[in-house]
């Protein structure tokens, strides 16, 4: 694959082991609700890769909460998520630092503070070359377009220079929508799910990636 110049990460699940937290944040904030904080976690969990922000709608709306309540819920659930700082998988700076011949960067929806506060802490910004969070940009997609601004590549370029690596359903949908090559990171989501979405590898850790790129 010597046409690929950049990596984009999604972080959580695929750097940080945080899903187990987030979840439980994200079903700790809606039980105060009325909303089972099992079908709370579940759906995090098969939704990996999507806006908080249309989680919440989605889960207020299925059990006829007010919406106009989501704002303050949100709120609740990125100030408990701020006091997390998950660990980082074991191998990511390994992997990294062998990636040092690519664009290696973080699009995730976690909000900019807190992504910027969890990749110092692991020292991360040694090795990536930019990490995008909410601040701005809602989703990947918007991530795409600066992307591309940044780098100065078409659509065409975009296409043939950019992998995605990501463990969620939603992430790979992406890959698959911008004719980018996807690699689904097992964890949140199982391997016939990330490849229906368009995953075209599914890795069980990052250092995997090497191998794949060498091919």
């Amino acid at each position: 694959m010597k046409n690929i110049k950049i990596i984009i990460f999604d972080a959580d699940g695929t750097i940080f082991d945080s899903m187990p937290a987030t979840a439980k944040i994200f079903a700790d904030v809606l039980e105060k609700y009325g909303i089972p904080r099992s079908e709370s976690e579940s759906y995090m969990y098969s939704t990996a890769g999507t806006p908080v922000e249309d989680l919440f709608n989605s889960m207020l709306k299925k059990y006829n909460k007010p919406v106009n309540k989501m704002q303050k819920i949100i709120r609740q659930f990125f100030d408990l998520l701020e006091r997390d700082n998950p660990v980082i998988y074991n191998g990511t700076i390994t992997t990294l630092k062998k990636l040092k011949k690519y664009r290696k960067i973080v699009s995730t929806n976690l909000r900019q503070n807190i992504l910027n506060v969890r990749i110092k802490h692991h020292g991360l910004d040694k090795y990536l070359d930019n990490y995008f969070g909410t601040n701005g940009f809602k989703s990947k997609e918007e991530h795409f377009g600066k992307i591309k601004r940044i780098y100065r590549l078409s659509n065409k370029e975009f296409s043939k220079k950019v992998v995605l690596v990501g463990d969620g359903k939603k992430d790979m949908e992406f890959a698959r929508k911008y004719k980018i090559l996807g690699i689904g990171k097992l964890g949140s989501t199982d391997a016939k799910t990330l490849k229906q979405a368009g995953a075209s590898y599914v890795v069980n850790n990052l250092s995997e990636i090497i191998k794949i790129l060498k091919n």
